[in-house]
């Protein structure tokens, strides 16, 4: 029989410091039963990874102070155990040696010397603390990796940036879409059919400087949950893979922060406690390219005609405020804004010799804003849940200023310029809940619903004409599409017997947009069986659907491309795959060996060029969807 799980993180966990502790658990890996702990009491284990190698405990007790279960564990198992603070330090128990008679010291016959042992002592035990993660050979995911912040700073980079999706793009099944670029393609999907969310909430875009980077900070992750094969029933919405970014919580010990200087971007971060129950974070990130290029400018500007303009820069904010309202309720409030800007254009730089004169100026920018607010609770010891409510904004800004100025008659002037602003953006606004139930030890079941109210606006442009003294302005904008989405989904992790595990879940969709209503059910079904402890036999099934999906003009990621709803008489684009694995995992040896297959299949699929140029529409957002069909396959070792 295996135990009950709950691996919840330091930050987003329900834990506090609770005075007494349930559990009922039967041969089971001592790790896993201290992660139960952490949960209920917010305590930390700290121990050397070889001191609970091989042991399994088995314990059964209701309601007691956390001392006696630790003591009923640890009882003949040769382990002490000290609570300091937060934190339960493991070490092993020290034999007592027998008294005996004191006998003269004998001298080293090398040296001709007496050891000295007046001044003898005994440090503290030092320890690596590591997060525990259940290797793949003890769940029944296919595909799924827990990836830390320092996995993601170990990996090299390009201009040795430290960077999520590139750490991501090293694992199997996984290509990029351009050299260097942050793009992500999964099993034969495209770039928009891989969901990112910054703590469980969605974002539309994670690229800076055209996919160069990636928007998040990873001096501040805590850790990231990819899934590539067999689909969590919780998440849906996208087709090959999904991506939780999850961030830090403040620091309760104390004030801490690092500042961080690379080749082409700074970093500054701090986070500590106000007060007893309250803790801060805060990261900022910007880029220097507009100060690196300069004197490069400045020295192509010497020798042309033209005077060039170019200047870009991004910019990451992250914040989050993390309060403990009790021993069973967690609040936080976090915001996010992400920002791109490039400016480029040029202008004539002899109007006396010329007798005219052009300014042409460029202004790119876009981004992401993000505010979130959430509550972590215990109901009671069986069942969790986290509340969350959230805003979020997708937007992208373009202007085209450009001035002519001539001589007439008379040394006078005449002037003429155009401009042309466009506005597109994406407004999300989530509310959601999520549950976790723990009927029994065999058993973790999570079901949840959420809400998103959507507002698509494709494009609003503005155009200004002055010619002289004579204004002439006009709006042209598409239509707003305004949608709604709700979701609702219930999963059950099961133990079926020692040697046999299953992920049985299902999600269920609803997208209603001008007038009509499209729906998804997405089953979900993951098996493990273990033939011997450390060698397992998988097999996954995931369906899911997708209502919207990105028009790009290239492998880049541009302010250009524009994220569309499913309209009209087209059906959301859905995919079925099939993947199956076999793990072999050693402690020992510390060595994991996995190798994935996997069959995907696709329906409606976006082909919108095909639609463009057959039939040639007379607005370009008549032409969205056409009906296709494509499949991929591969093996990831």
């Amino acid at each position: 029989m295996r135990t009950i799980l709950i691996i919840l993180f330091l930050g987003l966990s329900l834990a506090s410091s609770a005075k007494s502790v349930t559990i009922k658990v039967v041969d089971q890996p001592a790790s896993s039963v201290f992660r139960y702990f952490m949960e209920q009491t917010g305590k930390n284990f700290v121990y050397p990874s070889e001191l609970l190698k091989d042991m399994r405990v088995s314990i059964d007790v209701r309601n007691v102070s956390l001392k006696k279960a630790l003591t009923l564990i640890f009882d003949g198992k040769g382990i002490e155990y000290k609570i300091k603070g937060n934190n339960v330090v493991l070490k092993r128990a020290r034999t007592k040696k027998p008294t005996r008679a004191l006998t003269p010291s004998i001298p080293d016959p090398i040296l001709n010397t007496t050891p000295d042992t007046s001044d003898i002592r005994t440090l503290d035990e030092v320890v690596i603390v590591s997060r525990l993660e259940k290797p793949e050979t003890e769940t029944a995911e296919i595909g799924a990796r827990k990836i830390t912040s320092e996995e993601i700073r170990s990996i090299p980079t390009l201009f040795g940036e430290a960077d999520v999706i590139k750490a991501i793009r090293t694992l199997p099944g996984i290509t990029e879409g351009a050299e260097g670029m942050a793009g992500m393609y999964v099993h034969g999907g495209n770039a928009d059919e891989n969901l990112y969310m910054l703590d469980n909430i969605p974002l539309y875009q994670v690229n800076h400087f055209a996919g160069l980077f990636s928007a998040f900070n990873p001096e501040i992750i805590r850790h990231i949950d990819f899934y590539k094969s067999s689909f969590p029933a919780k998440y849906d919405g996208r087709l090959s893979s999904f991506l939780d970014v999850r961030l830090l919580n403040g620091n309760r010990e104390g004030h801490h922060g690092s500042a961080k200087l690379g080749l082409t971007s700074g970093s500054f971060n701090i986070s500590g406690p106000i007060g007893k129950n309250t803790t801060y974070l805060a990261g900022v990130r910007r880029s220097w390219y507009d100060v690196l290029t300069i004197p490069l400018m400045a020295i192509i500007n010497s020798t042309e005609d033209w005077k060039t303009r170019f200047a870009y820069h991004f910019m990451d904010l992250n914040a989050k405020i993390s309060h403990r309202f009790s021993s069973r309720a967690n609040g936080f409030i976090s915001v996010y804004y992400g920002d791109d800007l490039l400016q480029t254009g040029s202008e004539d730089k002899d109007y006396v010799a010329n007798g005219w004169m052009e300014k042409d100026k460029y202004d790119m920018q876009w981004g992401n804003i993000l505010a979130q607010a959430g509550l972590n609770y215990r109901i009671n010891h069986n069942l969790t849940t986290e509340l969350t409510a959230a805003y979020t904004r997708y937007f992208t800004k373009l202007k085209h200023d450009d001035t002519y100025t001539y001589r007439i008659i008379d040394d006078t002037s005449s002037n003429s310029r155009n401009i042309i602003k466009t506005d597109n953006h994406i407004d999300d606004w989530i509310i959601r809940g999520d549950f976790l139930y723990l009927p029994n030890q065999n058993s973790k079941v999570r079901f949840g619903a959420g809400y998103t109210l959507h507002s698509f606006l494709p494009a609003r442009t503005l155009r200004k004409n002055e010619i002289d003294n004579t204004v002439m302005t006009s709006v042209d904008s598409t239509y707003v599409y305004r949608a709604n989405e709700i979701n609702a989904y219930i999963e059950d992790d099961l133990s079926i017997s020692t040697n046999f595990k299953a992920n049985i879940g299902l999600h269920g969709s609803i997208f209603h947009i001008d007038g009509k209503l499209r729906y998804g059910v997405s089953p979900r079904v993951s098996l493990s069986w273990n033939p011997m402890r450390d060698i397992a036999f998988k097999g996954a099934y995931s369906r899911t659907t997708q209502y919207v999906h990105q028009m790009t003009e290239s492998y880049l990621s541009l302010p250009t491309d524009q994220w569309i709803p499913v309209t009209g008489r087209f059906k959301p684009q859905t995919a079925d795959k099939i993947s199956v694995g076999s793990y072999w995992h050693s402690d020992n040896h510390g060595l994991s060996v996995s190798m994935e297959a996997y069959y995907k299949w696709m329906h409606n699929l976006l082909d919108f060029c095909d639609e463009y140029y057959l039939n040639p529409p007379a607005n370009i957002w008549d032409a969205r969807l056409t009906s296709g069909k494509g499949s991929s396959k591969g093996f990831d070792i």
